[in-house]
């Protein structure tokens, strides 16, 4: 059997085991063994139970799963079905483990006053994994245009504008007889979308710079004739705002050849730059990243695209930011996003691990990895571990079950590890120590240990451990230069209240963002207190928020943890209110609203809740400039003939921090493996093609 050593357990790692071991065949064929540092698999994603604590979920931030992770949701479908687990199981299929959602609420910032923006997005039943929900670009610009003809309409309602007499000849000749801007500007968003079909029909050197003309005419005479004297009106500013954002990507993405050449063509450009440079409004981009128009800041928010976790220089490439939005809103699958109805590790790992040990796949926790050497310069030939604690019988079990759910405590099990309780007492951390109890090194030999290698561990970790690859092969080397990770912070509070006593205007099967920065994000998550262990007089809420945190050179991962509790506390004294209005007493925030059961007073009730700065070089948030995100690597392009990589950092279509890209790179990896024709939906730009629309 081929000897496959996959280093990380993550959503990369774990989905090229999940896909190298998907039939009787392949099993036959490969011997997968993951290492895992610590105790728990989930990467980034990984969440744990707090036995001291009622047995609560604590994330490393705030998750969701998007309605375009075709192959993600394709996956875990599968793991559930062949876990079968019986229907008396709280967790038992992926229906039971996701509640669908359709509802955001992004705040727009005018004169200082934050305005929240609910809106509820339709749900487009499409069948998971398939290229069905896969759009066309004139499709989706022929929705926008017709959705900014009707939005206009009821905008404007029975009032009129200004005739005007100046227009251009081709609008005079498309709309005879008519001056009034109104009537202009909603007939010629009608006329763009009766005719794309007939443009489409023409030739494409004709067609891209006259329809880029008609666009801009009805994005600037928009602006022009209608909004510029309604801006301080909310409606009016989130109509115009996102008309401008989508018309201006169109007008783009047609002069720059994107529909030809695909998304990749425009990743040397920063998103808003590039916008910009194509007639974007300056009330969308806004002087500062909080004055941004909530769709186009959103997608920063969403991807923590801000160099060095600083919010004055967001910066993401204009091709990966584009690409994944358009899937984002075109290709919601059965809704916009889903909520785990546990923690990740619960929904998403666990099933995952339980599958693959049947499977015959081996783990090896506690195992981390401090070198990986190449003897050749032409393949991995050596790889350096060290087995951070030693195991009472060989082997660990990682697992616990909470209100019938499988799940991973939030420390190791101690009983499992020899002198366990002594190493419980000293505060070891295996998570963030490689070597805290000074374990000599292990060393695995290629074709005595393993055949092949998949790297699956997070970009910002690689340099520690990569030198000998880097040094061997400067492809390899320029990848991990160019990598950018960020830091994240997130906290999570539990209430007294539930979400509608608070105040939010959302509810609990919504999601918030475009606040405040750095915290820009929050979600009511009170439907998973059920698979917490409360008692009779539990918590009415839960929320979790997050966002960036900068960078500080030479902090040390308890600085940065304290430095997030600081920047939650000033969070909910200052900008809270805004959320939560009813948490507060003439602005001050009711600190004995906090579930705390511990029963402390004032703001030391805060102690009693959850907190964390992910610092550490694996926990880092992967990010994606324009142009440095050219010189990543795809899962076979390693340089190394038996080294694939995997993982959210690596050139796999999508090229951006989530759960779907680390998923397409699993895939990705165990196709270049074993050559298995593993379905994978939307990996390349064929679906966004030259095609006539519908």
């Amino acid at each position: 059997m081929i000897k496959v050593a996959i280093l990380g357990g993550g959503v990369g790692g774990i989905t090229t085991a999940f896909a190298l071991t998907s039939t009787p065949e392949l099993r036959e064929q490969y011997e997968v063994t993951v290492y895992q540092r610590g105790w728990r698999l989930g990467g980034k994603g990984a969440s744990g139970r707090n036995a001291a604590m009622g047995q609560r979920i604590e994330e490393h931030g705030l998750h969701v799963w998007f309605g375009f992770y075709d192959n993600a949701f394709r996956l875990i479908d599968d793991c559930y079905t062949e876990l079968d687990r019986p229907t008396t199981h709280p967790l038992h299929s992926r229906a039971t483990a996701f509640t669908p959602c359709d509802r955001t609420v992004l705040y727009t910032k005018i004169d200082n006053t934050w305005h929240p923006w609910v809106s509820v997005s339709p749900r487009t039943p499409v069948p998971y994994g398939t290229d069905e929900g896969v759009p066309l670009f004139w499709s989706l610009l022929s929705g926008a245009v017709n959705w900014a003809h009707d939005a206009f309409e009821r905008l404007l309602g029975n009032d009129e504008l200004p005739e005007r007499s100046a227009w251009p000849h081709w609008v005079a000749d498309a709309l005879p007889g008519i001056n009034a801007a109104g009537r202009v500007i909603a007939g010629t968003l009608a006329f763009i979308g009766d005719r794309l079909a007939d443009l489409f029909d023409s030739d494409p050197d004709e067609r891209h710079p006259h329809l880029c003309r008609m666009l801009a005419f009805a994005r600037d005479a928009l602006w022009d004739h209608y909004a510029i004297d309604r801006q301080d009106d909310v409606k009016v500013r989130r109509f115009f705002t996102a008309v401008d954002t989508v018309i201006t990507a169109a007008i783009g993405m047609l002069a720059d050849g994107v529909l030809n050449n695909g998304f990749t063509t425009i990743n040397e450009y920063e998103l808003t730059e590039w916008l910009k440079a194509h007639g974007l409004h300056e009330i969308t981009y806004g002087k500062s990243i909080e004055e941004r128009a909530p769709v186009l800041r959103a997608i920063y928010d969403m991807a923590f695209c801000f160099l060095d976790g600083n919010v004055d220089t967001p910066a993401v490439a204009a091709g990966t930011a584009l690409r994944n939005m358009i899937l984002l809103g075109a290709t919601a699958n059965t809704s916009l996003y889903s909520k785990m109805n546990a923690g990740m590790g619960d929904a998403i790992f666990a099933p995952y691990y339980e599958v693959l040990t049947r499977r015959g796949v081996r783990f090896e926790f506690f195992s981390w990895i401090t070198n990986i050497g190449t003897a050749d310069r032409k393949t991995v030939t050596s790889i350096e571990l060290v087995p951070q604690a030693p195991l009472k019988s060989g082997t660990y079990d990682p697992l616990v079950t909470v209100q019938g759910v499988e799940s991973w405590p939030s420390e190791p099990r101690w009983d499992q590890l020899i002198d366990g309780e002594a190493l419980r007492a000293a505060g070891y951390n295996f998570e963030f120590a490689a070597n805290p109890i000074d374990r000599p090194v292990r060393v695995l030999e290629m074709g005595v240990d393993f055949d092949e290698v998949v790297l699956a561990i997070p970009s910002g970790a690689l340099p520690a451990i990569c030198g000998d690859l880097a040094a061997a092969n400067p492809r390899f080397e320029t990848m991990l230069e160019s990598s950018r990770t960020v830091m994240t912070q997130a906290f999570q509070l539990w209430m007294h209240d539930d979400v509608d006593a608070l105040g939010f205007p959302g509810s609990t099967l919504s999601l918030a963002g475009s606040y405040v920065e750095p915290l820009d994000t929050y979600a009511d998550m009170s439907h998973v207190l059920d698979r917490e262990v409360w008692g009779a007089h539990g918590p009415a809420s839960v929320g979790y928020f997050c966002g960036v945190l900068s960078d500080k050179p030479g902090e040390t991962s308890d600085e940065s943890t304290a430095r997030a509790k600081t920047t939650a506390l000033e969070f909910i004294r200052n900008d809270l209110e805004v959320l939560w209005p009813n948490a507060f007493d003439n602005g001050i925030f009711r600190w004995d609203r906090l579930f705390d059961p511990t029963n402390q007073t004032g703001e030391a009730r805060f102690n009693s809740q959850y907190w964390r700065a992910n610092s550490d070089t694996s926990e880092r948030y992967v990010l994606s400039p324009p142009k440095l995100v050219l010189d990543r690597l795809g899962a076979d392009e390693s340089g190394f003939s038996n080294l694939k990589l995997a993982g959210d950092w690596t050139r796999n279509g999508l090229n951006a921090g989530c759960v779907e890209a680390a998923t397409i790179s699993g895939l990705q990896a165990a196709r270049a493996i074993s050559q298995h024709p593993f379905t994978i939906v939307a990996e390349d730009d064929n679906w966004l093609t030259n095609r006539k629309p519908a």
